[in-house]
């Protein structure tokens, strides 16, 4: 129940103008709802990509001087493997950036 009402939430304004259509086949009707999430829904576990919109291409957080965020949710999408190796390389990589600015 909880999926058709925020389904249908997100087709009412103002939610309408800024979210674009859903990205599975239309779920609402025929019983879809438990079908799709049966099929969508995946068991993670470490966030990502929660961040990843608000930085720029060196991980500065937009709009926060001197915050950058290294870790799992600044990757745009979630890894097909565990995140600690893709964490470990955004650490790494923002450690290059940090160093390159301050010629260490």
């Amino acid at each position: 129940k909880g999926v058709a009402k925020a389904v249908k939430l997100f087709g009412t304004s103002p939610f309408s103008e800024v979210v674009g259509k859903e990205l599975t086949p239309p779920v609402l009707g025929g019983g879809g709802i438990r079908e799709n999430i049966k099929k969508n829904a995946v068991p993670y576990h470490h966030s990502t990509g929660t961040c990843a919109s608000c930085l720029d291409d060196r991980l500065c957080f937009r709009g926060i001087a001197g915050l950058r965020v290294a870790d799992a949710s600044s990757l745009p999408f979630h890894p097909r493997a565990p995140t600690n190796a893709s964490s470990m390389a955004v650490g790494a990589r923002c450690a290059s950036f940090i160093a390159a600015k301050y010629k260490m």
